[in-house]
């Protein structure tokens, strides 16, 4: 069997080619060999008015089941639409806006080396951020609003990447709520 050509300049085209790489000729509907007949080789291709299903319509039974297995119901991590609170509070805008004083207060530095590159900095908790959620009961969105313990920059500084991942309670989330 001979790979598809181009029906215009005769050069071989990729099984999955909607153009010609050479002269950009548009590729209609199936595959075509040399002689502009369809390659048995890889079957008919059938785009748009030429498929067979062309206007017909999925039964309401079909369409919730595509419904319900787009919103989640069928993923195995879904739980439900909760979100976790430590996740709810990293995302906040509050957290955006206490990363970015502890960031402008050590002027952009990390505090252990130095590094200023931009990019690859962090604001990290002294005192860890699921800590402070224990001790202080914080359960919903409007406990972490009121809660200044969570926003005070005091609490925070300025690490590289690198220096984070050495601090003593990097990623230690699930083993603080265990205590």
């Amino acid at each position: 069997m001979r790979k598809p050509h181009c029906i215009d300049c005769g050069k071989p085209i990729s099984p999955y080619a909607t153009r010609c790489g050479s002269c950009a000729t548009k590729i209609e509907n199936s595959l075509l060999d040399i002689n502009g007949k369809n390659n048995p080789m890889f079957g008919v291709h059938k785009f748009g008015k030429n498929a067979p299903n062309y206007g017909n319509q999925h039964s309401e039974t079909t369409k919730r089941e595509m419904s319900k297995a787009r919103c989640g119901s069928g993923n195995a991590n879904w739980r439900g639409g909760i979100t976790p609170i430590l996740h709810l509070i990293r995302t906040s805008s509050m957290s955006e806006m206490w990363r970015d004083l502890v960031f402008h207060r050590d002027n952009f530095t990390c505090q252990h080396c130095g590094d200023n590159r931009g990019h690859n900095l962090n604001a990290h908790h002294i005192k860890a951020l699921a800590k402070i959620v224990q001790e202080n009961n914080i359960t919903s969105l409007a406990d972490v609003l009121r809660c200044g313990e969570l926003w005070d920059i005091d609490n925070g500084m300025t690490l590289c990447e690198k220096c984070h991942r050495l601090t003593k309670n990097y990623g230690r989330t699930k083993k603080i709520k265990q205590q």
